[in-house]
């Protein structure tokens, strides 16, 4: 965040939020993974307008991004592979820009549930 003197705008003073808490995970399916997080402590200074969800395999090093323009603080991760470990993390974006992303859930086995059981 800038000093703010008589030439700036309020554009120009304004900070990228904070990062949101990691992401929980409410519900997983054979190829899918429902997740919902709490906005950052720290808008920075102007509404939240959307979130970029990524996720990764566990095995894997780079992240994939799963959408950038999540308005809600719930979404569904859809097309991931059965079988695999994969994390989930999130990060919110305001006029300034996307903030820093969130910690990664624990890692969460995708596999369709059978009578109440995995």
């Amino acid at each position: 965040m800038r000093v703010c003197n008589t030439n700036d705008s309020l554009h120009d003073i304004l900070g990228k939020p904070g990062k949101p808490d990691a992401p929980e995970v409410s519900d997983v399916k054979a190829t899918s993974v429902c997740l919902s997080w709490s906005p950052p402590k720290s808008d920075g200074g102007a509404p939240i307008e959307s979130y970029t969800v990524e996720y990764k395999a566990v095995s894997q090093f780079r992240w994939l991004k799963a959408t950038d323009d999540v308005t809600t603080t719930k979404f569904v991760v859809k097309g991931i592979t059965e079988g695999y470990d994969y994390q989930f993390r999130v990060a919110a974006t305001n006029k300034a820009g996307t903030g820093p992303f969130s910690e990664p859930t624990e890692s969460v086995l995708v596999k369709e549930k059978i009578g109440g059981y995995y």
